[in-house]
Order: structure tokens, then C-alpha cells, then sequence
């Protein structure tokens, strides 16, 4: 058997405030990121948690917060590892805060200062057979345009041909034909006019986006609509190290 006296007349405080953590954030203009880090609490969960960028609430766990302009706060499975997405929409220096409270209203926060650099548009005036390769810095989005590039009669049967394609140099391995990639890159493409988003003809794999059209001999082979539409190629590097792309127009007549 156990016994213990219990004194009616002692009050136990909580007064212990939670830990926290926030990992190492890179983020591009207008492209969304994800923020993330851990939060627990001795004496039981977290039960409140808000992501700031300034005094600007940008993230919450509580749905009541939530709203196009705040993101959701999420711990995976219950446990103390959370997330949450963030779209800046200026360039520059952000002062992220993240506060985790608990039940009794002890709080606790971390910061950190991230960067947001601006999505660089390169512009690629190219000659048939130019493949320039270009290395973007870890967080990095750049905007490919690629200017200068043939017309040709389509109402006609001249024999042509037009490529234009971005792709990741690390998982190309020469041909095409076993083209693979890790998820450092992410590559998207929009109407230069509209920004309407395209799905791009992938002839080879993940780790290329483009379209390409070919006329021999009357025979139009590859998607024509899209080899002479103006596209921007969206680039951005997800990873902690540089990665390098090479850019591909090719055209001419045969």
C-alpha cells in the first residue's frame, strides 16, 4: 500500500515555459516556402503557436487565425515538430518570430533573419545551338526568357525544327534517356503574356522542362503550340548548395 498526505492548502505553479526551435529558412520572392522547427513543453503540449514576420502574423495553429493572408501552423501527428508556409512578397531581410505558449501562459519564442532574394529574370538571346548554363545559389528563383527565337510560317511545309528547354546539369546524363532528379530544383512555366501556368511537353524526365516541334518534310512532330509560345521557365534551387542549369534553344531549318 501507498499513502501520501495531501495539503489542501498548496497551490503548484506552472511557470516553466516551453522549448522551442525554428531550422534555417530560405525563401525567393513570391515563391511560397516552408518554415519549420520543434515546440514542447514539460508539463504537457504545446497549446498555442504563431509565426510572425515582423509584427505581421503570418502563421497560427489556431483556425480561428487562420485566413488567406495566415497559413496554418501544423505539428506532425501531435508531435513537437511543426510547420508552417510563408509567401513574402518583398525582397530583403525578414525578422521571423515564432511564440509557443502552454496551457498556463508560459511563453516562449525564437527568431531568426532570412533573406527573401528576388526572383532574377535572365534573358537568353540565343543563336541555334547556344546551351548557356547558368548557377542559381542556394534559395534562389530566377525566370528564364528566351528571346530571338525563329519564326516560321506555318501554313507552310518548310522544314524546321525549335527546342526550348531548361534542365537540371546534375541529373542529365548525356542523352536524356535516364533523366532523374533529387527535388533541388523545382521548374515552372508560365505564359510570358498571361502568367498563365503551362504544362510543358517532357520528353525526357523530371529534371526537364520545355517544348519542342519539328516539320520534316510536311510531318509536324512535338507539340506545335508550345515550341512558339513565349514561355518563362521558373527555376528555383530547394536545396542548401548551388545547382547548376543549362539553358536550350535550338532552332533552324533543314
Amino acid at each position: 500500500t501507498f499513502e501520501h498526505a495531501v495539503n489542501a492548502s498548496t497551490v503548484t505553479a506552472d511557470v516553466l515555459a516551453p522549448t522551442a526551435t525554428m531550422n534555417a529558412t530560405m525563401a525567393s520572392l513570391n515563391s511560397g516556402a516552408t518554415v519549420t522547427g520543434t515546440a514542447s513543453d514539460e508539463n504537457g503540449a504545446v497549446s498555442q503557436a504563431r509565426l510572425y514576420d515582423g509584427t505581421t502574423l503570418i502563421a497560427s495553429s489556431d483556425a480561428a487565425e487562420q485566413s488567406a493572408a495566415v497559413s496554418a501552423l501544423s505539428f506532425t501527428n501531435g508531435g513537437v515538430n511543426w510547420s508552417a508556409g510563408w509567401m513574402p512578397t518583398t525582397a530583403g531581410a525578414h525578422e521571423l518570430t515564432f511564440i509557443a505558449s502552454d496551457a498556463a501562459g508560459n511563453e516562449t519564442k525564437v527568431e531568426q533573419t532570412v533573406t527573401v532574394s528576388a526572383a532574377t529574370t535572365t534573358s537568353i538571346q540565343a543563336n541555334a545551338y547556344d546551351y548557356p548554363a547558368y548557377v542559381l545559389a542556394p534559395g534562389e528563383t530566377r525566370r528564364f526568357t528566351y528571346t530571338d527565337k525563329a519564326t516560321f510560317n506555318l501554313n507552310t511545309n518548310q522544314n524546321y525544327y525549335i527546342s526550348q528547354y531548361i534542365f537540371h546539369e546534375r541529373y542529365w546524363n548525356g542523352s536524356g534517356s535516364d533523366c532523374t532528379t533529387d527535388g533541388s530544383l523545382t521548374i515552372s512555366v508560365v505564359d510570358a503574356a498571361t502568367g498563365e501556368a503551362i504544362t510543358t511537353h517532357d520528353g525526357y524526365a523530371s529534371c526537364y522542362a520545355g517544348a519542342y516541334v519539328q516539320n520534316y518534310y510536311g510531318t509536324l512532330y512535338g507539340n506545335q503550340e508550345l515550341a512558339h509560345r513565349n514561355m518563362i521557365f521558373i527555376v528555383k534551387n530547394n536545396s542548401s548548395v548551388d545547382q547548376r542549369v543549362f539553358t536550350y534553344l535550338e532552332y533552324g531549318t533543314f
